[in-house]
């Protein structure tokens, strides 16, 4: 089984996804499984029906037996979401969540519309793709062994998380600066998941988006930190409530984009990482000049490390990919050293 992060396997599911070929992806909770591949479908035209045969029994996924009008037989009637694919007119993507939770009996049942994309004569429209994702039995997450038969009618694939991939990521959907800021500096904790025993937590994607929206809640300190252990756990909130507290001290944004020449340059690592956050996330059309300015008096102290990782997260504003100043950083001495790095 390859390994493949989340823009790779964006690519694979926008090829198998017209062409009906169906495909499992494997990895740990919270990484993004379920979103990347609602993600695709969307981009590709296609609505998202989304199952959990965790819950189903055998019947949901093979059929309820009946017998025919004319006694003659046993039917296999469709119910559920099976019988919702089977209805579709418009291109649909059957989304088999948590397909290892469910037991041994459900998987031989679906065997017949994943392989014969057919239910007991009944066919699956051909504007139906099936796509599966499951965590790994080897996590200890509570998932059975997925039979043979069925796991050979997949492409089977691992997402991992990374980096950068979540960097970009967290830019489009709005994270908050100061989780974006700490987890450029501390990389490690993006995804530190392991299996607990008890009703502890520990870092994940999912689980930093869940930190973004705590911090907009407006809570107390105490609150606060308590929520925050709560979803990435105690290690990972204290470090994070050290590096907010950090980027409470620094200068606003907006004295750097009404001063750029001279407002203050950091010198700290933590303190680099949460004002680039802040101004990656607050810059604007009108404000991107400055941003520049800001970054080449940067790149000048010596943090061209810095100055490069603003630029890609910078590219990740969709709202700001028309503007004009992407021809200002190219033909700038900080631009051309960034993209020198790029072709190394």
């Amino acid at each position: 089984m390859q390994t493949l992060k989340p823009t790779q396997l964006a690519e694979l599911l926008a090829a198998c996804i017209p062409a009906k070929q169906p495909v499992l992806v494997v990895g740990d909770p919270g990484i993004g499984k379920t979103q990347i591949v609602s993600q695709a479908a969307a981009k590709a035209g296609y609505d998202a029906l989304l199952a959990h045969p965790s819950t189903w029994d055998p019947v949901d996924a093979g059929g309820f037996p009946a017998v025919a009008l004319d006694r003659t037989r046993i039917n296999k009637v469709p119910v559920g979401r099976i019988a919702d694919a089977l209805a579709c007119t418009q291109p649909t993507v059957l989304f088999l969540d948590d397909l290892a939770h469910a037991p041994a009996a459900v998987h031989a049942s679906l065997m017949q519309l994943v392989l014969a994309r057919e239910l007991d004569g009944q066919r699956l429209p051909e504007c139906v793709t099936i796509v599966a994702a499951s965590n790994e039995r080897t996590k200890h997450t509570g998932t059975h062994s997925v039979i043979e038969p069925l796991k050979s009618r997949f492409v089977v694939v691992k997402l991992a998380p990374d980096h950068a991939d979540w960097m970009r990521i967290a830019m489009q959907r709005g994270v908050a600066p100061e989780i974006v800021g700490f987890l450029a500096f501390k990389p490690g904790l993006l995804h530190a998941w392991e299996p607990r025993a008890d009703m502890s937590v520990t870092p994940s994607p999912r689980a930093w988006e869940c930190a973004s929206r705590v911090l907009a809640m407006g809570l107390s300190k105490a609150t606060q930190h308590a929520a925050l252990c709560g979803v990435v756990g105690e290690g990972a909130a204290g470090e994070l409530a050290a590096f907010v507290k950090i980027a409470s001290t620094l200068v606003p944004p907006s004295v750097v984009f009404a001063a750029p020449k001279t407002a203050p340059l950091p010198t700290e690592p933590s303190a680099v990482w949460a004002l680039i956050g802040a101004l990656v996330h607050t810059v604007a059309e009108n404000t991107a000049s400055a941003f520049l300015t800001y970054l080449e008096r940067m790149h000048g102290a010596g943090l061209a490390e810095y100055v490069a990782f603003a630029v890609k997260l910078f590219a990740a504003r969709e709202d700001m990919a028309q503007s004009g100043i992407w021809g200002q950083i190219a033909t700038s001495k900080m631009g051309k050293f960034i993209l020198g790095i790029n072709r190394i």
